[in-house]
C-alpha cells in the first residue's frame, strides 16, 4: 500500500527535484493511487493543489505542487546508508575531469581504508543526499566526528533529526541548509548534549517560534545562520552565548523586531544584508555592548539619522554597507561614513588608516559645515571642530564644486609657486618637476584633495633612482 510506504510531510525526491509529500490517495477521473507534492522549486509544479475543481491539498503557490505516481518518488534513507554510500561503497575515483584536464590521483588506497572506517571520521559531509533517519538503536556512535554536513537532505522532523544527533556526541559543527522541517512545538523539553555551538539552518522555512527556542536546544550554541527564513522578528530565549548571528535576507524591515538582540552580552558580528532597512533605530538603552562587526549591505537607507544611530554602538569597529551610486552622486560616501563614525578601523573589509581618517573627516567638515548646518550633522560638525578647527571654505570655489590651493613644489636648489586644483591626480605632479622626478607616495592615482594639503604646503620632488 502506497500509504504504509509514504506518509504526509515526508521529503522525497522525484528526479533531480525535491518536494515534501501533502496527499496520498486517488484523484477522481484518474485510476490508482496518487501522491501530492509541494515542490521547493515553485515553478516546477503544474496547480496549486486542485485537480478538476477540487482540492486535494494547498500548496505554497499556483504552481508549486503537483501530483506523481509513487513508482517514481524517492523515499529518504537513515544517516548511516548514505555514509557508507560516500564513504565505503564508491571510492573507486582516480581520475577527475577538470574541463578538457584530467587529474590523476596518485596513491588513494590508503585514504579510502581511512574513508571506510565511517566510524572514525572526523568530518562527514552528507551534501546533496538523501538522509531524512537516524540509524537503528544499536548502531556504534560517531564518537570522532567533530563536523556533519547535512546540506540539502530530506529530513522533514525535528525528532528525527534528534536523534540522528544522539549517534554524534563530539560534534561541534553542524550544517543543515535546505532541511525543510516541520515547525516545532511551542515547548520542547529536549536538548542535545553534543557541544554543537556552530549551526547552518538557512532556506529552512524556520519559523519565529522555533528560531527563538534553537538555544533552548543547543545549549552550547554561539553561532548562529538563520538567513532566507521569512522571518520578521528574532528574540532567542537564552542567547546569551551568541557571538555571532546571520540574518540575511529575511524581511525584518524594523530595527525594534530586533531590539531584543542588544541584551546578548556576547553577540560580536550580526549580519543583516537584505532585511529591507530604510532607517536604523536602537533601543533606549542601546545595549549591543560587543557588538563589532556590522554587516547591513543591500538595505536602501533614507537620510543619515541611522549613521548617526551606528555612532552610539560602543564597540562597533567593522561596517559593511553599499548603496546605489545614484543616491549618492556627489558624495564619496567613505568619507562620510568615516567621518561621522569615529570608532570605525574597517569599512567594507578596507581598513582605514590614520592619514584617510584625518583627510575624511576635514573633507566632511569643509562641505558640511557650511551655513546652514543641517541637524543631521550638526553633532559631527561640532566634534570635528574640536578636533581640526573651523571649516575652510571659498563661497565661489565651493560653489563651482572645484578647490584651489596655493603650493610651493621643491626641486634641488629650485623652488617656484603654483595655484592647483585640489582635485588633480597625484600622477599628474611630475609634469611641474623635472622629467626625471620620482613621487614616493603610496597610491599615485589618488587626488591632492586626499592628503589634506593646503595652502603654503610644500611638495618635495625626489630624482628618480
Amino acid at each position: 500500500m502506497v500509504g504504509q510506504r509514504f506518509k504526509v510531510g515526508e521529503r522525497v525526491i522525484v528526479g533531480k527535484d525535491r518536494g515534501t509529500i501533502r496527499y496520498i490517495g486517488k484523484i477522481n477521473g484518474y485510476e490508482s493511487d496518487w501522491i501530492g507534492i509541494d515542490w521547493d522549486d515553485e515553478e516546477r509544479g503544474k496547480n496549486n493543489g486542485m485537480v478538476n475543481g477540487q482540492f486535494y491539498f494547498n500548496a505554497r503557490s499556483n504552481r508549486s505542487g503537483s501530483f506523481v505516481r509513487p513508482s517514481v518518488v524517492i523515499k529518504g534513507k537513515t544517516v548511516v546508508e548514505e555514509m557508507k554510500k560516500r564513504y565505503a561503497e564508491n571510492l573507486l575515483l582516480d581520475e577527475y575531469e577538470f574541463g578538457e584536464k584530467k587529474i590523476e590521483y596518485i596513491d588513494m588506497e590508503r585514504v579510502y581504508k581511512k574513508q571506510r572506517d565511517i566510524w572514525r571520521l572526523k568530518c562527514v559531509v552528507l551534501d546533496n543526499m538523501c538522509v531524512a533517519f537516524p540509524p537503528i538503536n544499536d548502531c556504534l556512535p560517531f564518537k570522532y566526528c567533530t563536523e556533519l554536513n547535512l546540506y540539502n537532505n530530506l529530513i522533514s522532523q525535528w525528532s528525527d533529526l534528534l536523534k540522528i544527533l544522539e549517534f554524534f556526541p563530539s560534534l561541534l559543527y553542524l550544517n543543515l541548509r535546505r532541511n525543510i522541517m516541520e515547525p516545532l512545538p511551542a515547548s520542547v523539553d529536549v536538548v542535545v548534549k553534543a557541544p554543537i555551538f556552530h549551526i547552518v539552518l538557512s532556506d529552512c522555512r524556520i519559523d519565529l517560534n522555533t528560531a527563538n527556542i534553537l538555544n533552548q536546544i543547543f545549549p552550547f550554541l554561539q553561532e548562529l545562520y538563520l538567513s532566507r527564513n521569512g522571518l520578521h522578528h528574532f528574540h532567542p530565549y537564552n542567547g546569551g552565548n551568541l557571538t555571532m548571528v546571520d540574518l540575511e535576507a529575511n524581511p525584518i524591515c524594523d530595527f525594534s523586531h530586533l531590539h531584543n538582540l542588544a541584551k546578548l552580552p556576547r553577540l560580536g558580528s550580526l549580519n543583516l544584508t537584505n532585511c529591507g532597512f530604510q532607517t536604523l533605530y536602537l533601543p533606549t538603552s542601546i545595549g549591543f555592548p560587543s557588538l563589532k562587526t556590522l554587516n547591513i549591505r543591500d538595505n536602501e537607507m533614507v537620510g543619515w539619522s541611522w549613521v548617526a544611530e551606528l555612532a552610539k554602538l560602543p564597540a562597533l569597529t567593522e561596517l559593511f554597507y553599499n548603496a546605489h551610486k545614484e543616491d549618492y552622486a556627489d558624495l564619496d560616501l567613505r568619507e562620510i561614513l568615516i567621518a561621522k563614525l569615529p570608532r570605525l578601523m574597517i569599512l567594507n573589509r578596507c581598513d582605514i588608516s590614520e592619514v584617510e581618517r584625518r583627510s575624511s573627516e576635514i573633507r566632511f567638515l569643509n562641505k558640511f559645515g557650511v551655513l546652514p548646518i543641517t541637524d543631521e550633522h550638526e553633532h559631527d560638525i561640532e566634534r570635528l571642530k574640536a578636533i581640526h578647527g573651523e571649516p575652510v571654505y571659498s563661497d565661489a570655489l565651493m560653489n563651482m564644486g572645484i578647490r584651489l590651493v596655493k603650493l610651493k613644489l621643491h626641486y634641488g636648489n629650485s623652488e617656484v609657486e603654483k595655484t592647483l586644483p585640489a582635485n588633480i591626480v597625484v600622477s599628474v605632479w611630475a609634469i611641474c618637476g623635472e622629467n626625471n622626478t620620482k613621487i614616493e607616495l603610496d597610491n599615485p592615482l589618488r587626488s591632492l584633495e586626499f592628503y589634506s594639503i593646503s595652502d603654503g604646503d610644500i611638495i618635495c620632488f625626489l630624482s628618480a633612482v
